[in-house]
């Protein structure tokens, strides 16, 4: 039966990403989409108030915000939800942690990197702010984009697709930082519009090209256009990974 579902996971969520994308940038006009824009914000209890520059829903969405971020080595990508606790890993092994299989060796990224790491799994939210920083201090970042399905990455695709992150489509960026070792932040698409924009212009899939320009911590990196996971793989973290009485980060907000 789960295997059914996939099959029909998978036919339906291109038509489901057209839908919404029509629905968010849409050429409804301004009116149409100030009532959007207010549903959406009902709906979702977001506090943050459109300016004159939201024209559309998916503008609002994509939203800039203020982000004050900490002077740890290592911080907070996106505001997110944290799926499961840091955890430990070696890449040359499987991990299955809450319905997800992790065969790391499989993805792309991980081809010609290093065996142990630390790994956080983060959910973004429809509410969220949908925007992806840098999460350390680094001045040359690489960046690829792998292509893939467009699963649901809630309660219902973890349930249905073990390899849920492995199969769904990703842009990802790695950089070498001189305490951390490598960083990988993979950026996961989702069922929703999907797309995962990016300023560092056009790259091949499938192949790591250096990004020509240099990036801070909280420089952003990435927007997603709603459907969303990031998971953060760093090589060496410094200190024992923070200990959060809740599970819901900040951008910005010292992960060590």
């Amino acid at each position: 039966m789960s295997g059914l579902l996939k099959i029909i996971l998978g036919l339906m969520a291109p038509i489901y990403n057209r839908i919404i994308y029509l629905i968010a940038y849409g050429p409804w006009g301004n009116f149409v989409h100030r009532i959007l824009i207010f549903g959406f914000r009902k709906l979702y209890k977001i506090e943050d108030e459109p300016n004159t520059s939201h024209k559309k829903l998916g503008q609002f969405f994509l939203r800039s915000r203020d982000i004050f971020i900490s002077s740890s080595v290592l911080v907070s990508p996106t505001e997110c939800t944290r799926m499961e606790k840091p955890t430990k890993i070696n890449l040359n092994s499987s991990v299955a942690v809450k319905s997800i299989d992790y065969n790391w060796r499989e993805f792309f990224e991980f081809q010609d990197s290093w065996a142990s790491s630390t790994f956080w799994n983060l959910y973004l939210a429809p509410n969220d702010y949908h925007w992806v920083h840098s999460p350390c201090e680094a001045p040359y970042w690489e960046i690829c984009r792998v292509p893939g399905k467009t699963y649901p990455v809630n309660a219902l695709g973890r349930l249905l697709i073990p390899h849920l992150y492995l199969e769904n489509e990703r842009l990802s960026f790695r950089t070498q930082h001189l305490q951390l070792g490598w960083v990988y932040v993979l950026c996961v698409g989702a069922m929703g519009v999907s797309r995962i924009l990016t300023s560092y212009g056009q790259f091949p899939a499938r192949k790591w090209s250096k990004i020509d320009q240099s990036i801070k911590k909280s420089a952003a990196l990435a927007a997603f256009q709603l459907g969303s996971s990031v998971l953060l793989i760093v090589e060496k973290p410094p200190q024992s990974p923070l200990v959060l009485s809740s599970p819901f980060l900040k951008v910005g907000e010292a992960l060590v």
